[in-house]
């Protein structure tokens, strides 16, 4: 006889209305949304045991950029002023890399001291430190607990 009745509703063009929130889904099903649990966003790297203070992180993200770059931008500057002398035409990607990694061991405080390499320097330190000070800020303003 029920199902009657649903075969007459349906004939006659009504359905039944469909829940549109979530609470009317709940109440409907007779569950309670409270005790749902939505999973936080996991944080990859956690240094706040390192130190509570922005300004000792800030430092330190500012040491470890300058160091890093030194590091890798004597490499950087031997394959770009390969790049500008080929398109010059004036020397092969390998003569040219060979000079300036000859030039470089023979004399490395004139080539710290070049104005390319501390252009090269300075480029990829300031970018590495811009990176590294927005994360800890970030990190500092919405992921640690005051």
């Amino acid at each position: 006889m029920q199902n009657d009745n649903n075969k007459e509703s349906n004939l006659t063009g009504q359905t039944p209305p469909l829940p549109v929130l979530a609470t009317s889904i709940a109440t409907q099903m007779q569950t309670d949304i409270s005790s749902i649990h939505i999973p936080q966003p996991e944080v990859y790297f956690d240094d706040s045991t390192l130190s509570p203070n922005l300004a000792s992180k800030l430092a330190g993200d500012i040491i470890v950029a300058c160091t890093v770059t030194f590091g890798f931008s004597p490499f950087l500057s031997v394959i770009d002023k390969a790049i500008i002398q080929k398109a010059a035409g004036t020397h092969s990607i390998l003569q040219s890399s060979l000079e300036s990694i000859v030039n470089i061991t023979r004399n490395p405080g004139s080539y710290i001291r070049s104005p390319m390499f501390l252009m090269m320097w300075g480029v990829y330190a300031s970018t590495y430190c811009t990176g590294k000070l927005s994360q800890s800020c970030l990190h500092f303003l919405f992921l640690d607990t005051h």
